[in-house]
């Protein structure tokens, strides 16, 4: 049971939405769900897998991929988890 009273909410993105919508720290996730307090993004081991794997490839596609891994190194580097 989650006695913590602050409003969180989660929000679980796949690899289309890294490649064609703005990128992460660009989305207005407060604006989302107002009232939240604090919101999660949560990134699958596949979808990582699958940016990885863009990497390997040509134009936007490889620039989005490279941008997502360098956003992700800052992330698990900071010392809250914090974007």
């Amino acid at each position: 049971m989650n006695t913590d009273s602050t409003k969180s909410i989660a929000y679980c993105v796949d690899t289309n939405l890294l490649v064609e919508f703005v990128t992460l720290e660009n989305i207005p996730w407060q604006m989302l769900e107002p009232t939240a307090e604090v919101v999660r993004v949560i990134i699958p081991t596949t979808v990582a897998e699958e940016m990885d794997e863009h990497k390997k490839k040509n134009g936007r596609l490889r620039k989005r991929a490279i941008d997502f891994s360098q956003l992700a190194r800052k992330i698990e580097e900071s010392t809250d988890g914090v974007m």
